[in-house]
């Protein structure tokens, strides 16, 4: 009988028994009523530029300009060239920036504890007052930079327009709870100061003089920061992995965990697999991606990436090759373009649908699709068929000014396991088709019995240089006596 198979993604119904479905390097779209459509393969990295040595630890655009920290240094990158502004000391962590003054002339940039101030009319220069003691994050709001003090859960705030000075009694203290403050975020007319327990939202309160904020009684989050580098924000949104280890987002003055339980058990362990190693150490970063809005989280020790796309609600990992986790660390949206910034190196990428492979390295699409099983009879499968875009391949030359396929045909690599995921077989690839070759069919057969009780999993790869659509997956199953 021919069935159509759940496709995958990290599935909310996680069974450890019966397998784990996964997507690595591919998005899940669907249609206005949140109804599946396809799978694609994820947009790929083409080269924009490079700025210092790296790793990038951080971008920041300000109208039509690009600030990049680059390992110990910052840039100005534009339309034109780029321009080293100075040293901001340190080497790998990520920095954090925020502007200020008027029409925004000045920036800060917060690296390794210490404050770097970039003026469009006096330079780049260190924050020397003895006052400043920052710790990682910073926000600007009326005019004045917060930022939170270290091992603390006091933050204090610049001069008026002046990132310079630091007024001994601008300084307050965050005391639904006396965790320390990881991270600091504005959102419009207020800041959360996000602690290892509580997050607290305050708006501006004009009638104090020396700290112009006030906390917004009833509005704290009972949930930390377990990880301050994992924080990013997004428009009126944060998102964070929390203190203990699940995913959180905040919108205004509400907030959700929007982590799944196979994320959770991933980060934590689920009696068959050891958790991550340093959960706390993950770094996290936003993608204003036209069509998938993405939260993007690293564990670098763990070698993964999970990536939240906010149009879906749902997760799927992006991987880079040779590496495990997504060589992607930081990004921005400007000239017109998505920049991502690079984890090893100081090179700048450009995320581009219509680019397939990250430089000069492969991009590896695959999907793990949800168990099959017959629990009260053995299941066999006779064939599967998925459902994709075929002869889309770029393998193709051109003689006489006419386009000709070459010999050269992009593969689909099948495996499947009899024991929901545990231990996998390789069947013969699926030929996808050469280039123009709309009508190929995408068939394998012979996949035998599956014992009742048991669970039959496929999994699918192409690292081939091509775009990869996939709508359904179809399978000829009988049961038996």
């Amino acid at each position: 009988m021919r069935t159509e198979i759940n496709m995958g993604g990290s599935a909310a119904d996680y069974d450890s028994r019966r397998g784990r479905s996964d997507l690595i390097n591919g998005s899940i779209e669907t249609n206005a009523n949140g109804e599946f459509v396809r799978i694609r393969k994820s947009a790929g990295l083409k080269e924009f530029t490079s700025v210092g040595n790296g790793p990038i630890r951080g971008m920041f655009r300000l109208k039509e300009r690009l600030f990049v920290a680059s390992s110990n240094e910052l840039y100005i990158v534009t339309t034109s060239g780029q321009t080293l502004i100075g040293n901001i000391g340190g080497s790998t962590e990520l920095v954090q920036f925020a502007a200020n003054g008027t029409d925004d002339n000045q920036v800060i940039c917060i690296s390794d504890q210490r404050g770097f101030l970039f003026d469009d009319t006096s330079g780049f220069a260190e924050i020397t007052d003895s006052n400043f003691n920052p710790d990682y994050s910073v926000a600007s709001l009326n005019q004045i930079f917060w930022v939170n003090k270290r091992d603390s859960n006091e933050f204090q705030g610049s001069n008026l327009a002046n990132g310079e000075v630091w007024p001994a009694l601008r300084i307050a203290s965050a005391e639904q709870s006396p965790d320390p403050i990881q991270y600091v975020a504005q959102k419009k007319s207020a800041i959360w100061f996000m602690g290892t327990r509580t997050c607290e939202y305050w708006q501006t309160d004009v009638s104090d003089t020396d700290v112009p904020l006030r906390p917004v009684l009833g509005a704290t989050l009972e949930r930390g920061v377990g990880a301050k580098f994992s924080v990013a924000e997004w428009q009126d949104s944060i998102f964070f992995l929390a203190d203990d280890f699940t995913v959180w987002m905040i919108n205004g003055t509400s907030y959700r965990k929007i982590s799944d339980i196979a994320l959770e058990y991933a980060i934590k362990g689920d009696g068959f697999k050891e958790g991550y190693t340093a959960p706390q150490r993950a770094e996290g970063y936003f993608i204003d991606h036209p069509t998938h809005k993405l939260y993007v989280l690293t564990f670098k020790s763990a070698k993964v990436t999970w990536v939240y796309d906010v149009s879906t609600g749902l997760w799927h990992k992006r991987s880079s090759e040779n590496l495990g986790f997504w060589r992607g660390r930081t990004s921005a949206l400007v000239f017109n373009r998505i920049l991502v910034g690079d984890a090893l190196s100081g090179q700048i990428w450009e995320l581009d649908e219509n680019t397939y492979t990250e430089g000069d390295n492969k991009l590896t699409f695959q999907i793990t699709t949800p168990p099959i099983s017959a629990d009260q009879a053995d299941l066999f499968v006779s064939y599967i068929e998925p459902n994709i875009e075929v002869g889309v391949g770029e393998f193709s030359t051109v003689a006489l000014g006419v386009e000709k396929a070459d010999l050269v045909e992009p593969l689909l690599d099948v495996e499947y396991s009899k024991n929901g995921g545990v231990t996998w077989k390789a069947k013969k690839p699926i030929k996808i088709g050469q280039h123009g070759n709309r009508q190929k069919i995408t068939r394998s057969y012979q996949f035998g019995r599956t014992k009742k009780g048991f669970n039959f999993v496929l999994r699918f790869t192409c690292a081939d240089n091509i775009p990869l659509f996939f709508y359904k997956v179809f399978a000829d199953l009988e049961l038996g006596q």
